[in-house]
């Protein structure tokens, strides 16, 4: 007969759910060091899905359109260029003459780490140009219509290009139409684009260098990609794409965004390049609205801003769905609401998680009653465990079967100690993602050095609690194992303190009160009520 171990204590389950933990972070780390490893199987399925003639046509149409801009760049924009600063109590940009862009965004509520304004690209980056793909690149005429709007004009060709930017002071978004009117021959389709430069030397003296993250929402299908600054610096070839019935489009980093969200019900296609220059790279993200008509109107909603569900409630439902919290959104979605809402009386979102992590072992209090229970029906049969593995020690099977035996009789189940842990594992997960997604916890201040919930606790003070707390409650906790197997599960607390070291300073936080909460609980009705 083969030898089996079947017996599966509170220590192996433990073992068994910290290694899931150190999985998830592991590809957590793997997603963000190699993206393009990760990405290249969706990006690959959308571009097999849009593989039509109609979209090989507009990709050739395109790489002409880049032909002829090279050539006649200087040409079309031998006009100087003209720059309209626009500033609302949550942002400041300019509005070009070229293309009626939007240039140097900065958000005036948020500072990155160096304490300077968030600025969205940098001063080459420019957001919504329009252009034709069959005539020269516009230069507008551009004057201001009131306090909070701004018309342009541009003429080329028999077409009149007619663009109207409405500011929203009270948000950070605008409200754009645009109108185009050829009097000769049809308009085969109008664009615009965004455009980013990433360069070595820039990714290195950035004071805020975050992931960017794109999503693509359309008729059928969300999408969304990531990707490293370094990594897209690190790759070798042009990228070209084309996805089609675009209705919204956001590019950004971790906490902040800007969206293009179409209001016209005209089916656009977007086009994403990436073209290599050097030690640059120059993304561009093309929106590409087909026509064929004399007249058109468009009406689309720009977002510059924070990445924030309460913000976007008051601007456009729809924006919400930039966010991302992975498999676990639902529940760190009810997560991030429940913290706001605590934080509401509180004001601080460090009392805030530590009043959330009471209140989850408040709701797990009864599954934790039937844990310590089992505990202590634990520690009462312990010498008989002791006795039959003396008498077994060359059985292992037998010693299995009789320890079973002997859980059975004495109604101990050393599984239900695992289960407050298992239903907790969810909450975890989410707020991790909470931490690490919600905007609401950006640089937002706990207590003395905790200056910023979102990054890693400077001193370590949190992570070396949680690795003594969880200690004390291994030496609380009876155990049936053998001597070599209770060694290696006392690392288990190092090892858990090191990978607590590069975790958000809000999650050690939680991890630290939820583990400190237990000890006392696991005290109380393990040895006080004993």
């Amino acid at each position: 007969m083969n030898e089996k171990n079947t017996f599966f204590d509170f220590k192996t389950i433990f073992a068994i759910v910290l290694v899931s933990v150190i999985w998830f972070f592991w590809q957590q780390h793997l997603v963000q060091k190699y993206p393009k490893n990760y990405k290249a199987q969706k990006i690959s399925a959308v571009e097999n899905n849009n593989n039509t003639k109609k979209q090989q046509q507009l990709l050739s149409a395109i790489s002409k359109k880049a032909e002829q801009t090279k050539k006649t760049h200087k040409k079309a924009f031998a006009k100087k260029e003209k720059l309209f600063f626009v500033q609302t109590p949550f942002l400041s940009f300019d509005i070009s003459s070229k293309g009626m862009a939007i240039k140097n965004v900065v958000l005036k509520k948020y500072k990155d780490h160096k304490q300077k304004n968030i600025r969205l690209g940098d001063e080459k980056s420019q957001f919504f140009s329009s252009f034709l793909y069959d005539g020269e690149d516009l230069h507008f005429h551009i004057t201001p219509i009131s306090k909070n709007q701004w018309k342009g004009v541009a003429n080329t060709s028999g077409t009149r290009v007619e663009k109207v930017f409405t500011v929203k002071p009270e948000s950070y978004s605008v409200e754009v139409s645009l109108k185009v009117k050829s009097s000769n021959k049809a308009i085969s389709s109008i664009g615009l684009y965004t455009k980013e430069t990433l360069s070595k030397e820039a990714t290195k003296l950035s004071s805020f260098n975050d992931t960017k993250k794109i999503f693509i929402s359309n008729l059928k299908e969300k999408e969304r990609w990531s990707f490293s600054e370094e990594t897209l610096l690190e790759e070798t070839q042009n990228t070209n794409k084309t996805i089609s019935g675009i209705k919204m489009l956001s590019v950004g980093s971790r906490y902040f965004t800007s969206v293009f969200l179409e209001k016209s019900d005209l089916l656009s296609n977007v086009n994403f390049q990436i073209l290599k220059q050097d030690n640059a790279a120059k993304i561009v993200y093309s929106y590409i609205i087909p026509n064929n008509k004399r007249n058109l109107e468009l009406k689309y909603l720009t977002y510059f801003g924070p990445k924030s569900n309460a913000i976007f409630a008051k601007v456009d439902p729809q924006l919400s769905d930039t966010i991302d919290f992975g498999f676990f959104n639902g529940t760190a979605s009810f997560i991030l609401k429940l913290l706001e809402w605590i934080f509401g009386f509180v004001h601080n979102w460090g009392l805030a998680i530590i009043l959330l992590t009471v209140l989850v072992r408040t709701v797990l209090l009864p599954i934790n009653i039937l844990s310590f229970n089992s505990m202590k029906s634990m520690q009462l049969v312990q010498p008989k465990i002791k006795a039959l593995r003396e008498k077994h020690k060359d059985d292992k099977v037998r010693l299995n079967q009789e320890m079973m035996a002997l859980m059975k009789n004495h109604k101990v189940n050393p599984l239900s100690g695992c289960l407050p842990m298992l239903l907790q594992m969810p909450i975890f997960f989410a707020l991790f993602q909470v931490l690490g997604e919600s905007v609401e916890l950006y640089q937002s201040p706990f207590i003395f050095w905790i200056t910023d919930l979102s990054t890693k606790d400077p001193f370590y003070l949190f992570p070396v609690l949680s690795g003594l707390t969880i200690f004390l409650q291994q030496k609380l906790t009876p155990s049936n194992l053998e001597p070599a197997q209770a060694k290696i599960m006392l690392m288990m607390p190092i090892v858990f303190t090191f990978f607590m070291f590069g975790l958000p300073s809000g999650l050690t936080l939680y991890m630290f009160v939820n583990a400190g909460l237990g000890l006392l609980q696991q005290y109380y009705f393990v040895k006080v009520k004993a």
